[in-house]
C-alpha cells in the first residue's frame, strides 16, 4: 500500500471517516445548492455487499436506484474494494480511447459471451453515461423505421442530462424548454404505488379497486 506523501493519514481518516459535527451540516446548507433536497448524510453500510446503507442519524435505508445503479453487488463490496485499491496503485485514471490490461480482458470476455447475433462483433464502450447509449438507440429506432419520430417516455422520469434527452426527462430543473418536445409522448409508470389519480389502495403493485 502506498504511503501518503503530502497529508497525513490521520488528515485522510479524518475527511473521510470523522462523523460531520453540526456545524459543518448547518454551514453545508447554507452554502450548498442541493442539500435542500439530500436529507441524509450516507457513513457507510451494514456489511460489505450490502444492499442497506446507514445514515449520521442513526437509519438504516434500503438502496433501492444501488446509487444510481453503479453498486449492482452491493455497497463496499470486498471483491471491488480489493480491485479497486490494486488499480489505484498503477493508474489512477486513463483516457477512454487508451487500452489497458483490464480494459482489454473485458472487451476479450464480452466479446466472448455476446449472445445471438452480437456475437463475434466488435465492442465499443462509450464512457458518457446513460443519455448518450438512450440516444444511440433512438437513432438505432430511425434508421430502421423511417416513418417513426416520437418515442414513449415516463412521467417524471430521468432519461439523462444531454440537450436532447434533456427534453425527454422531467426531474431536472432546466432554466429553458427542452429540445424535441414534439417528439416525447409521456407514460406514466405502469404500476400503482405512485397514482396520477391519487388513489388510496394502490400499493404493493395491488390495481384499486375503484380504478377505470
Amino acid at each position: 500500500m502506498n504511503e501518503p506523501k503530502y497529508l497525513k493519514k490521520e488528515e485522510i481518516d479524518r475527511l473521510l471517516t470523522y462523523p460531520l459535527n453540526e456545524e459543518e451540516i448547518i454551514i453545508c446548507r447554507k452554502n450548498h445548492l442541493l442539500t435542500n433536497a439530500r436529507e441524509h448524510i450516507i457513513t457507510g453500510s451494514r456489511e460489505p455487499g450490502s444492499i442497506y446503507f446507514n445514515t449520521q442519524d442513526g437509519q438504516e435505508i434500503l438502496d433501492c436506484t444501488s446509487q444510481a445503479w453503479v453498486y449492482s453487488l452491493g455497497h463496499n463490496n470486498p471483491d471491488i474494494s480489493y480491485a479497486l485499491s490494486i488499480q489505484s496503485q498503477q493508474v489512477t485514471h486513463s483516457f477512454s480511447y487508451f487500452l489497458t490490461p483490464v480494459r482489454v480482458r473485458l472487451f476479450n470476455k464480452i466479446a466472448e459471451i455476446a449472445p445471438g447475433q452480437l456475437k463475434g462483433g466488435k465492442v465499443s464502450v462509450n464512457n458518457s453515461g446513460g443519455g448518450w447509449a438512450l440516444e444511440c438507440a433512438i437513432r438505432l429506432a430511425m434508421i430502421n423505421n423511417k416513418k417513426g419520430d416520437q418515442f414513449i417516455v415516463f412521467r417524471r422520469g430521468y432519461h439523462g442530462s444531454s440537450l436532447v434527452m434533456m427534453g425527454a426527462s422531467q426531474r431536472l430543473p432546466m432554466r429553458f424548454s427542452g429540445f424535441g418536445q414534439e417528439h416525447w409522448m409521456r407514460n406514466f409508470f405502469p404500476y400503482c404505488f405512485r397514482c396520477p389519480w391519487n388513489y388510496n389502495e394502490g400499493f404493493d403493485g395491488k390495481r384499486d379497486k375503484s380504478c377505470n
